[in-house]
Order: structure tokens, then C-alpha cells, then sequence
């Protein structure tokens, strides 16, 4: 049976094969496209590819998801710095990381409880809920985030097999959004910090595919029901295994436009996302 090391192992091989920087910037336009189109950006990869690559607006898309594309691949450069720094996690660190993705398409929220700026990554004031989720009060927001800086920088540096880094990535990912600390972006900015954890580790960077979305959502609430982080961490498996087969079978697919020891052109990678 291939164990997630292997298939780690098989996609580092494949990728020395291709121009990296190329593939590299590839896997981010996916990322931020996958990430968005999970929260209902109309923009296609190859609008996003088109936005990211040439700064170009696609005709007909809305400005809101033009700006949403330009502010995630930003908080995804940034957060990939800080993986790369090895820059320790803080509040203001998550609370620049959550500005960054709202920067153009954020503002201030009014209400009673007292006013927040989802631009400048204010924790939020209102009590918050998502289908059958409700979120934690407000005033537990800051502890709880405070919890979750503590355990991802006591644990990051330490001494882990493969399978328990990408747990770690896992479990901030789900702990984030279950915490729901802004007021908009949260499943963008805890995919993201999901992604932090693993470019710290040198991991090949995962996010869930659109078209998993249900199963994605389903995942993220039946693990609040049961309180078992397994089910969450048993579909992003599934979900990285997925991701890793795909480019690896895509490329042997492909080996015939191979020239000189590298792919003839950028056609390859982008079939790959």
C-alpha cells in the first residue's frame, strides 16, 4: 500500500522534472482559485490565472471577485514569507494575514455590540453562525486565538513524521474556522493558515478542490458534532492524496511533450490544476 510519504516522495521527483518557479506560481493561482470559488467567486482559473499573471480584468466579472483574487494571492505571498522566515505566529501576525485577504473588499461592520473593521483584521464583536455551526461568542474570541497561536508555535518546530506535520496543518486549519475570529474570510484565512504550517515544513501546499466543497463543509461539521478531529483529518487525506495523484498521473500522461529534460512549455502545468 502507498503511504502518504511515498506519494510525497513520487511528486517531488515528478516536479524537479518541470520548471519549479513556473509550477510554483501555478499551484498559487490554484490555490487562490479554489480557495474563492469555494466562497462563490464566479472567476474561473483562467480568469484568475489572467488577473494574477497579466493583471488583467476578465470581461464581465465582478470587480468584488477581481479584487477578492488580487487580495488572497497578496495574504498568500505573505504568509508563505512568514512560513519561509520562520516567523513565529502572533496575533498581529493572524491579524495582518486576515487584512490582507479583506483589504479591497472588507470595511466596517456597526453594530451595538461595537463596531470592527474586517480590512484592518479586527476580531469580530457579533455572535456568528454558518448552517448549523454557531461560532463562539465574541468575548472568548481573543483566548481562544491566543490558545491556538500557543499550541502552533510550541508544536511547528518540533521533531515529526510527515503524516503528524500535515495533521498539525490540519488541525489549525479546523480549529481557525471553527473559532470563526473575523468577521468575513475565515475559510480563506485558515486554509491559508493551513498552508503557513506546511511551507514551513516544506510540504507540498493542499487546499480543498471546489468541486469538494459539500464534501468539504459536511467534513468541517460532522468533526464539530462528533468533537473527533479524525474525520476532518481523514478527508483532507483523501483530499492530498487526491491532489498528489492527480499531478502525478497528469505528468506521466504527458511525458511525451518532454524536451531536453524539462517540459516544452507552461501547456503542461496549467492542465495540472
Amino acid at each position: 500500500m502507498t503511504t502518504l510519504i511515498d506519494l510525497v516522495s513520487e511528486y517531488q521527483a515528478t516536479i524537479s522534472k518541470v520548471d519549479l518557479q513556473q509550477h510554483e506560481q501555478f499551484n498559487r493561482y490554484a490555490m487562490v482559485y479554489h480557495s474563492n470559488a469555494i466562497e462563490n467567486s464566479t472567476l474561473s482559473l483562467d480568469d484568475t490565472t489572467l488577473i494574477l499573471e497579466h493583471q488583467l480584468a476578465p470581461s464581465g466579472k465582478p470587480l468584488h471577485d477581481i479584487l477578492m483574487a488580487k487580495d488572497h494571492y497578496d495574504a498568500l505571498i505573505y504568509v508563505l514569507d512568514l512560513a519561509k522566515t520562520r516567523t513565529a505566529l502572533s496575533h498581529e501576525v493572524l491579524q495582518t494575514l486576515a487584512a490582507k485577504i479583506l483589504k479591497n473588499t472588507g470595511g466596517i461592520v456597526k453594530h451595538v455590540s461595537g463596531d470592527f473593521d474586517t480590512s484592518q483584521g479586527d476580531y469580530r464583536t457579533v455572535i456568528v453562525r454558518a448552517g448549523e455551526s454557531i461560532f463562539p461568542e465574541p468575548k472568548k474570541v481573543v483566548a481562544l486565538m491566543n490558545d491556538l497561536i500557543n499550541q502552533i508555535n510550541e508544536n511547528i518546530s518540533k521533531p515529526i513524521t510527515l503524516d503528524e506535520k500535515y495533521n498539525l496543518s490540519f488541525d489549525a486549519h479546523f480549529q481557525a474556522v471553527s473559532i470563526h475570529p473575523f468577521g468575513d474570510g475565515n475559510g480563506r484565512f485558515s486554509r491559508l493558515l493551513m498552508n503557513y504550517i506546511q511551507e514551513y515544513h516544506g510540504l507540498p501546499l493542499i487546499y480543498p478542490f471546489v468541486e469538494d466543497k459539500q464534501a468539504y463543509f459536511n467534513a468541517l461539521v460532522e468533526t464539530r458534532k462528533a468533537n473527533d478531529i479524525e474525520i476532518f483529518r481523514a478527508f483532507m487525506i483523501e483530499t492530498t492524496i487526491k491532489f498528489l495523484k492527480h499531478q502525478i498521473d497528469t505528468y506521466q500522461n504527458y511525458t511525451h511533450t518532454i524536451k531536453d529534460g524539462n517540459l516544452s512549455n507552461g501547456k503542461f502545468l496549467s492542465i495540472l490544476y
